[in-house]
Parts: C-alpha cells; structure tokens; sequence
C-alpha cells in the first residue's frame, strides 16, 4: 500500500515541478479539483522553480531530488496535519512504516521519470 502511494504521490509530486510550463500534475489537478485548487499548488511549487533547474541534479536525481522535495513538501505537510492529528485519534496507522514505504514508491517513480529523460536524450527527443 505504501508504494502505490509513493507512485501515486510520484505522478503529482514528480521530478518536472521544476517546469514553469506546468506537467501533468497541474492538468490532473485542475481537472479533478478546479483552477483555484491548481493556482495554489502552482503557488507551493513556485519556490521550488525558482531554485531547481529542468532536469538538474537537485530536481531529477533518483533520492537526491526524492528527499529534496518530501523535505520541501514538509512544511507545508506539518502546517496542515499537527492541528488535524491533534484532532483526530480514530485510525491506528504505522506512519513510519507507511511512509518508508511510500517513499521507497517515490524513489521508484522518480527513477522511472530519471530513466525514460534519459532514454529522451539518447534517442534525441523523440519520446
């Protein structure tokens, strides 16, 4: 369950939120969410652009570019959970082991995104 949702989270958290352009991420939201929805997470990532190259080392690296962005995603996580898990007592859930496992799905969709632009650059752009 862990790594499905690591992949899942790899689809809207992937390695091209570095792209001014938008991805796919911003299209899936938008359409299941609303504009106002995409605006803001437009908004979270903004930051991220600014710093990370397309396809640099600290956005696309398999794990290097995982941590860095479940660390930046961190603070965001923490502002809206603490308030709800003080809340909340109703679902026994092993977080740490939900999310190592989670992250192992990140990793792994991370890496597949890593493969297929390098695959991208070999074949000359044609992907």
């Amino acid at each position: 369950m862990g790594i499905a949702t690591g992949a899942v989270i790899g689809i809207l958290c992937g390695p091209d939120q570095d792209v001014d352009g938008g991805n796919i991420a911003d299209y899936i939201i938008r359409r299941y969410t609303g504009v106002a929805v995409e605006v803001m997470w437009d908004c979270v990532w903004t930051p991220y652009r600014k710093v990370c190259k397309h396809r640099g080392i600290l956005s696309h690296a398999p794990i290097i570019s995982t941590v860095l962005r479940i660390a930046y995603l961190s603070v965001f996580y923490f502002l809206v959970t603490t308030p709800l898990k003080w809340l909340s007592g109703l679902v026994h859930i092993d977080w740490p082991q939900f999310w190592w496992w989670a992250f192992v799905g990140l990793v792994l969709a991370d890496t597949s995104h890593w493969g297929l632009d390098k695959l991208d650059e070999m074949l000359g752009g044609r992907l």
